[in-house]
């Protein structure tokens, strides 16, 4: 074991300000991976950012998991064609099953490194849908040190997701056309009426879904918070670049080459946490309930909660609630 690792993952490791710093080599990608918290624990959160393309170094930076991690460790890992990774990774890797491979090399190393610790895995909107998607794969094998599931506005129901945001925000345009007959809110309802959910699921459809859907305020409850915090990763990274390089490169793959449109949830068995925000307009609160009735999990041990000030990425905007909730659940079951 001692040698694949080597082999195929670790290219360098250092510690600074309570952080395990490292790099994971796998099919032409080389991907950050950042360990931060209460190691000592034994207990690791694994958090599968969202996108795709986005980045865990943001979530990182801005310390949104910082009360976990007084707890617990947290693994901020930036995936392949995301966030800061680099290397040469092929646009045919770009697919859900080297994703399921880098989260394999991923458990790989920090079971070496850390000697078989117990791993949560939690996930965010992309990530969310990722992560059932990867329980789905492993649930076949023998991964036992895997002790629970946190979902956060996954998207785990590609058609569904896209059903419901669109009518989000078709019913946000027609809101806005009954307030001012002349205002400009009817090109949006004719972008919706010229297309099918799975038109949406193509670039550029994918990304102009997503403009509108910041237009209308879906992607975050309140108005202190929006994309242009985003800022701070370049001014805090010198390979900020990168960030850009990547989110543009991704963003021009389908969806469809990401997640299957159907993920049998019901083969996830192991304890599951479900957290969404009530004003979600990217992936819609009605997403939650789908998950905690496929999701296999015996009732007893799965979960939900709704954040009712947060949109998008409640473990920003209810930063506190959201981390005891977190912390919570795994001292449950950790």
């Amino acid at each position: 074991m001692k040698k694949a690792i080597i082999g195929f993952a670790l290219l360098f490791c250092m510690q600074s300000c309570n952080q395990d710093r490292f790099m994971l080599r796998s099919n032409g990608s080389d991907m950050p991976l950042y360990v931060k918290g209460n190691v000592n624990s034994g207990v690791f959160i694994l958090f599968l950012h969202g996108g795709p393309g986005a980045s865990a170094f943001y979530d990182e930076f801005g310390g949104f998991f910082s009360d976990i991690e007084s707890k617990y460790a947290v693994v901020y890992w930036e995936q392949r064609g995301s966030g800061i990774s680099q290397g040469n990774a092929p646009k045919n890797s770009i697919n859900i099953p080297q994703y399921h491979q880098d989260i394999d090399k991923v458990f790989a190393l920090l079971n070496h490194l850390y000697h078989q610790p117990k791993i949560f895995l939690m996930g965010h909107s992309w990530g969310g849908g990722l992560g059932v998607s990867y329980l789905t794969y492993a649930s076949d094998k023998n991964f036992n040190n895997i002790k629970g599931w946190v979902e956060i506005d996954g998207l785990h129901n590609v058609p569904l997701s896209f059903s419901k945001s669109s009518q989000f925000v078709i019913n946000y345009a027609r809101q806005q056309i009954q307030q001012n007959p002349n205002s400009d809110w009817q090109s949006v309802l004719d972008f919706y009426a010229s297309k099918t959910t799975n038109d949406l699921l193509h670039y550029p459809h994918t990304d102009q879904h997503a403009k509108y859907v910041q237009k209308c305020g879906g992607y975050w409850y309140s108005k202190t918070y929006n994309y242009a915090n985003l800022n701070n990763i370049f001014f805090s990274c010198s390979t900020g670049f990168d960030f850009l390089s990547n989110n543009h490169y991704i963003h021009q793959q389908s969806l469809e080459s990401f997640l299957q449109p159907y993920i049998n949830l019901a083969k996830i068995k192991i304890p599951s946490l479900i957290l969404w925000g009530r004003h979600d307009g990217a992936i819609p609160v009605e997403l939650s309930d789908d998950a905690f009735i496929h999701i296999g999990t015996p009732t007893s041990d799965k979960s939900i909660f709704i954040f009712e000030n947060s949109a998008h990425s409640p473990y920003i905007e209810e930063k506190t609630l959201f981390n005891q909730k977190v912390v919570e659940f795994v001292n449950k079951y950790k």
